[in-house]
């Protein structure tokens, strides 16, 4: 049993290894001692983010809502997100809160605007949450401010 153990747990962590995005570098002195080692995991930078829309190569985050389909893009974002409800009856309300990591309400809004955009230009850069609700479904998300 532990042999099986540890043969499913080597090819977990060999696919695991393949699919990694980031390395290992590690840095030595003068004299061949290792003196630091740091994971790198690459990350679009604010310059790469400049001249993207969400049509070119930030995916636009896709779900099931209540009974429409949900769209929010782009996350990441450097200060507008929009929030669409696709096949939303025109007049229908929905109201959205977001968030900071730390729970404290950033913008809370009722809206019937379709996509609805939320400015989240003032905002320092971080982690925050996307709260929508629509009758009685509720759904969060993450969004990442650049």
């Amino acid at each position: 049993m532990k042999k099986l153990f540890l043969f499913l747990s080597l090819i977990v962590t060999v696919c695991l290894a393949v699919h990694a995005d980031h390395t290992v570098q590690f840095l030595y002195d003068s004299g061949g001692n290792r003196i630091s080692r740091a994971i790198v995991i690459p990350v679009l930078t604010r310059g790469a983010l400049d001249d993207l829309t969400p049509s070119d190569s930030i995916p636009i985050f896709s779900d099931v809502f209540a009974e429409f389909e949900l769209r929010v893009h782009p996350n990441p974002t450097k200060g507008h997100l929009l929030i669409e409800l696709l096949g939303l009856p025109e007049g229908d309300t929905f109201r959205y809160l977001i968030a900071s990591s730390s729970g404290h309400r950033i913008i809370e809004a009722e809206t019937s605007d379709n996509p609805a955009e939320a400015n989240l230009s003032e905002c320092p850069p971080g982690l925050y949450v996307l709260r929508l609700f629509y009758k009685e479904t509720t759904k969060e998300f993450k969004i990442i401010k650049l």
